[in-house]
């Protein structure tokens, strides 16, 4: 019979949570979690519900909690702060009308329906207060939820892929190949999130440029690489808020070295201002406010 204790390989949990390996293995080293399990034959092993606090770290992350406050945490006291922490109350049974509506979907996966209120709220907002204060807040909603177990995996990116789907149509039809300025959308390695990417890649296709989108967990040097092929002028890189800001940052530094000084790289998603040469944006009207500026494309750094 085999001793060999059930588990996730730190590659496979990166993936069930969505937080890249190498964060994992700097708050394991860092904080002590999450803690892996050694089976007989030496190889490390995550147990199954180590999915449910790290999806809850998460959350309490993107509320704006330290990963040195939440990560080390035991269950309760997390369980504590996601009752009583930043953002409290965001999770009211009593939900407006859309988003009512848009779970309802969701918990069905009801695609048609999905569709039907992403193109209804499309029409009828602008642009950018669609990807800010309609798309944005719903997500961070539907990853709350996915987070304290109230819909599913399956059902989160059930969701999740029709975002992106409906996300990559706009896009795909305002980046027209006559726009004369190309950006190169894409992740770092080990980056799986790529809905924000999307959302910026409609808000530079808006704002009239052409967009060349490479997509997730893209080597650095490929992305240099796609930049300096395509004459680009602005790399928009996506992250998650709970990338490592120090796993980030080495990538802005393999990577500036490898590109043209009038490209210009954008950063989303991290809420910790970063060194080099990078533009950090909050939110996609900002990134509009860049992208259309008839100044030089050089904005100054910082979060905007």
């Amino acid at each position: 019979m085999s001793t060999q204790v059930p588990g996730l390989s730190i590659g496979a949990l990166a993936k069930a949570v969505g937080i890249p390996s190498e964060t994992l293995r700097t708050w394991e080293r860092r904080y002590g979690y999450p803690k892996p399990l050694r089976l007989p034959s030496g190889h490390r092993r995550f147990p199954i519900d180590t999915i449910t606090q790290l999806r809850q770290i998460a959350t309490l992350l993107g509320r704006g909690h330290k990963p040195s406050e939440v990560v080390p945490a035991d269950p309760q006291t997390i369980a504590t702060l996601l009752g009583t922490g930043i953002g409290a109350g965001s999770l009211s049974p009593e939900l407006p009308t859309h988003e009512k509506r848009w779970f309802d979907a969701v918990m069905r996966t009801d695609e048609a329906a999905l569709q039907r209120e992403l193109q209804n709220n499309w029409v009828r907002r602008d642009a950018l207060h669609f990807l800010d204060s309609y798309l944005g807040p719903l997500l961070v909603s539907t990853g709350e939820r996915w987070a304290n177990g109230e819909i599913s995996i399956y059902q989160e990116h059930f969701g999740s892929e029709v975002v992106i789907s409906f996300l990559t149509q706009r896009w795909r039809a305002l980046s027209a190949v006559q726009h004369q300025r190309v950006v190169v959308c894409a992740t770092f390695p080990g980056e799986q999130h790529t809905i924000g990417l999307h959302m910026a890649a409609v808000t530079m296709a808006l704002a009239g440029w052409r967009l060349l989108f490479i997509g997730q967990n893209t080597p650095v040097n490929e992305i240099a690489n796609a930049a300096t092929t395509n004459n680009a002028r602005a790399i928009a890189i996506g992250s998650s808020p709970i990338t490592e800001p120090a796993l980030l940052q080495h990538f802005i530094d393999d990577l500036l070295p490898k590109i043209r000084a009038d490209v210009t790289l954008c950063l989303g998603g991290c809420k910790k201002k970063l060194g080099g040469q990078v533009n950090q944006f909050s939110n996609m009207t900002s990134l509009f406010n860049w992208a259309t500026s008839t100044a030089s494309p050089h904005s100054k750094n910082g979060v905007i």
